[in-house]
């Protein structure tokens, strides 16, 4: 379905529905790799006990195959649509449904995000290319693997810029820690790219 800078994306079925697969690159090279074992195991934590319509719901995890070799795989809902293909698709109709559209997209991005706050997560990484769109039209936030507890992100400033340099706040982009604020800041920006409806841009790691 997709790639991205954790691995490869494939769809599947569990229990009869469709889901979406996350495979690292090299999962022997996560398994030795100590901050990559714990972005994955945060990722599937917090998506653990978060539920809300507007963040992709977690079906499980796999660290292991059938032989005991690590494999490290992240099951999550299908959701089959991105925001970019979203928006091309408002583009071509008329000046009131793509408003109604478009208002709906931006309410329920704010409302995901003010659960994400509320729950104590930043996401640390919002962007047009970390949300996706469900069937009904709703957009859900996915990558949870940078996200951090509140209390331990805003404590102290990382050295190493975690992130999508082109999405981030003044404040990051100095080294500053994440926080609620640099998040409402990552989807003001991406608010903005949706209200004039102008090409998303792709950003720099």
């Amino acid at each position: 379905m997709g790639k991205g800078g954790f691995g490869l994306v494939f769809q599947g079925k569990y229990k009869g529905a469709d889901v979406a697969v996350k495979e690292p690159h090299d999962p022997e090279a996560l398994h030795e790799e100590e901050a990559l074992k714990k972005s994955f195991f945060r990722e599937a934590k917090n998506l653990y006990r978060l539920s809300h319509r507007n963040v992709v719901a977690l079906v499980g995890g796999i660290v292991s195959d059938d032989c005991g070799d690590p494999c490290y795989m992240m099951v999550t809902e299908l959701l089959p649509q991105s925001l970019q293909k979203e928006m091309e698709i408002l583009q071509e109709l008329d000046g009131e449904e793509r408003c109604k559209r478009q208002d709906r997209l931006m309410i329920e991005l704010a409302e995901g995000l003010a659960y994400l706050h509320s729950a104590g997560i930043i996401h640390k990484d919002i962007k047009s290319q970390n949300v996706m769109v469900d069937t009904s039209g709703s957009p859900k936030y996915i990558d949870f693997g940078l996200c951090k507890q509140e209390q331990v992100t805003t404590s102290t400033a990382s050295t190493r810029l975690a992130g999508t340099l082109y999405w981030m706040s003044p404040e990051r982009k100095r080294g500053g820690a994440a926080s609620a604020k640099s998040d409402v800041y990552s989807l003001g920006l991406l608010l903005v790219y949706m209200l004039t409806m102008a090409k998303l841009p792709e950003g720099e790691e």
